[in-house]
């Protein structure tokens, strides 16, 4: 099924360079971060807004979103140890286990894509912290490292994070076929809608670092 798009007037204000896509992740590194919902199958738009919110509250914006903040943070002023730190191998109460493995598939694949910036000191001791096991490579680690590397606006960034795993969560959960594409997207852009002012809020809780 081919994934709802992410609206104009976010994406109008989350366009990331498309060479960079490919390194903070296409809608194609999401589908492996899509649990099966526990409950019955979702038939409805109903289902589909309860599943997604569910998870908009109580992963993206409780833990997601603060996680890339932080990790773009400490990246930005080469604090590695910091970094290193945030990311703990032990995961154990501060990651959904629904999303644990999946997450450290692809932290580690995309962080296989910055492995080419020797010159990076905090991408290097970090990806040597996750190859002697000290870090774990979550992927929204890795996002944030990555926004940090390629100097890209922390707003942008959490945005297209934002639109395109609930794009990909939309076109990839498991429904009863009833679900158009366009009820899908219905539901995902009404969800959107309040992306940018949680966004926001979690970019004013930022210490003093200027964030465009």
């Amino acid at each position: 099924m081919t994934l709802p798009n992410v609206p104009a007037a976010l994406d109008s204000v989350s366009r990331i360079p498309e060479s960079l896509a490919v390194t903070l992740g296409s809608p194609d590194a999401w589908d492996s971060l899509v649990p099966v919902p526990v409950g019955p199958e979702i038939q409805t738009p109903r289902d589909l807004q309860a599943f997604l919110l569910d998870y908009a509250v109580s992963v993206l914006a409780a833990r997601e979103l603060p996680l890339i903040r932080n990790a773009w943070e400490l990246a930005s002023i080469g604090h590695s140890r910091e970094l290193i730190a945030l990311d703990p191998k032990d995961t154990d109460g501060i990651h959904d286990s629904r999303f644990l493995q999946a997450s450290l598939q692809v932290g580690r694949r995309q962080l296989g894509k910055l492995r080419p910036l020797r010159d990076h000191r905090v991408v290097q001791r970090y990806a040597a912290a996750v190859d002697s096991g000290v870090a774990a490579g979550r992927h929204e680690v890795v996002f944030g490292l990555a926004l940090a590397v390629f100097d890209l606006p922390l707003r942008q960034g959490l945005l297209h994070y934002s639109g395109r795993t609930l794009a990909g969560f939309a076109g990839r959960v498991p429904t009863s076929g009833r679900l158009t594409d366009a009820e899908k997207q219905a539901v995902v852009n009404a969800i959107l809608e309040s992306v940018p002012v949680r966004v926001n809020a979690l970019i004013g809780a930022t210490s003093q670092l200027v964030v465009t």
